[in-house]
């Protein structure tokens, strides 16, 4: 695909298209926020009653029910978006445009292999980190530059399974190294298969965000935002986002419950700018005059998650970089012990400070103490 221009030009639509616009918008975020609820409440159903988190075999016959009612979800998020797209370019353009058909669903996390992990240890691949900044004086026309994904490209899909193998492993390490009883760990084990399912309906949406547009021939894409669907307000990351044009090419950025929906943008049309502009002038005017200010703080800055992809995150705030995930997944079984052991003297700490406090968690200190020797003598570290 040839490189978008570097500009779009001011919205020419017509009252009547941005009122169609903004009533398709809505539609889709709402069928699309019942989708995630639908997804999240059959997984976690799924799971209800689970207690055989020592059974390789139980464990992967529960996740496979899972898959089984989240993937069929997945399928119908991704037809919807794709039929979304295709009446907005629609309306947009002027011309009919013909849908993309759906994404292949079970090929949307990326795995992080040993060679990936190697590469990114050594530095010879580099995880793609972009300051977005703050707030801008006023939305940007100008198509952002492409930031050439470091990690994105050449990966392998990852066995959707594996995802929420995790949530048993979670399991497993709280019952033994985090002194969680095993009604505590189950409660935690379903509110992380739960946000799993809606993670992976973001995941569909955005993949057929970025297949219909391709294919549709947009210049770039806007994040719209929807201040209806979150109690306070969309976050500061999607505020500051949406006040920029990104190519085609370009996968969203996704966070933790985001609910932001994309419109296209075509040469002499991005209808983004009067959405968004009425839903900022209503927040602006809710919060008060401080929160543009505010929004000029934040520090936006727009990264890669080893498996999920471009993310957003708060640059003032710490998040596990793909430098720190990697270790865990590198080809030497000393990197890989090296970042256990770390992690869990961190852990013997705290934990150490609640036996401290009275908390009866001695069996839990003796177990992380024992892990922490093995790691140690494995490694060729004093005890």
């Amino acid at each position: 695909m040839t490189a978008p221009a570097q500009t779009a030009p001011s919205d020419q639509l017509s009252p009547a298209q941005i009122a169609a616009l903004l009533a398709l918008v809505k539609a889709q975020a709402a069928v699309r926020q019942q989708l995630v609820e639908a997804a999240m409440a059959a997984a976690t159903a799924a799971l209800a009653g689970f207690t055989m988190w020592w059974d390789a075999d139980e464990t992967n016959a529960v996740i496979a029910r899972v898959l089984r009612v989240v993937q069929p979800i997945q399928r119908r998020a991704a037809e919807i978006t794709d039929g979304y797209l295709t009446r907005a370019a629609t309306i947009i353009s002027g011309q009919p445009q013909r849908a993309a058909g759906a994404v292949d669903v079970t090929r949307l996390r990326r795995a992080m292999t040993d060679q990936i992990a190697d590469e990114i240890l050594s530095g010879v691949r580099k995880a793609v980190r972009v300051e977005l900044g703050g707030l801008l004086d006023e939305p940007s026309r100008a198509v952002e530059p492409s930031p050439g994904w470091g990690l994105e490209h050449d990966r392998q899909a990852e066995d959707p399974a594996l995802a929420y193998g995790r949530v048993a492993d979670g399991y497993r390490w709280q019952t033994t190294m985090l002194g969680d009883s095993p009604e505590k760990a189950a409660q935690k084990a379903a509110v992380r298969i739960a946000i799993a399912a809606q993670t992976d309906v973001t995941l569909a949406v955005r993949a057929q965000y970025q297949k219909t547009m391709s294919k549709q021939g947009a210049l770039g894409w806007r994040r719209i935002l929807h201040p209806e669907l979150s109690q306070t307000g969309p976050c500061a990351l999607c505020v500051v986002a949406a006040d920029r044009i990104y190519r085609t090419d370009d996968l969203l950025p996704i966070h933790n419950r985001c609910c932001c929906e994309v419109l296209p943008v075509y040469a002499g049309s991005d209808p983004g700018i009067t959405l968004n502009g009425s839903d900022l002038a209503a927040l602006y005017a809710a919060a008060g005059g401080n929160t543009r200010e505010q929004l000029r703080r934040v520090n936006v800055v727009l990264t890669e998650h080893g498996e999920l992809g471009p993310i957003l995150v708060d640059g003032n705030r710490h998040y596990r970089s793909p430098e720190e995930v990697a270790r865990n997944y590198a080809s030497s079984r000393r990197t890989r012990e090296q970042a256990i052991l770390d992690a869990l003297e961190e852990r013997f700490a705290v934990t150490q400070l609640r036996v401290d406090r009275g908390d009866p968690l001695d069996r839990t200190l003796a177990a992380q103490r024992q892990r922490i020797d093995e790691l140690r003598r494995s490694l060729g570290v004093a005890v």
